[in-house]
């Protein structure tokens, strides 16, 4: 019954995850500096609308890589607890992913 309720919460900060992860490695070790060029990076127009991990390449990265393992964090927290019948780490999980999703979406429209 747990697996049920966890589901539609789980799979999509998993998924969430694994686009933050593959997005900065894909800048960090595969992008060429062109295609990093195109995303404006330090413009105006991109910190006010994405917030400030459009500051720089490297804020961008470091969120990617530092979000996404967090977020992986979560959900392995909500699956050991849920495996383990064990609701404190089912409810941990959720609201550290939880914070790290609204910390993302608060700072993106300051």
């Amino acid at each position: 019954m747990v697996w049920l309720a966890i589901t539609p919460i789980v799979l999509p900060a998993f998924l969430l995850a694994i686009l933050w992860l593959f997005e900065s490695l894909w800048l960090i070790v595969i992008a060429s500096p062109a295609a990093v060029a195109s995303y404006h990076f330090g413009s105006e127009a991109m910190i006010g609308h994405g917030g400030w991990k459009y500051s720089s390449v490297h804020a961008y990265e470091a969120f990617g890589l530092l979000g996404g393992a967090l977020l992986l964090v979560g959900v392995g927290a909500v699956l050991h607890g849920a495996y383990h019948s064990k609701r404190a780490w089912i409810f941990a999980g959720i609201a550290g992913m939880f914070a790290i999703i609204l910390f993302d979406l608060s700072w993106a429209w300051r």
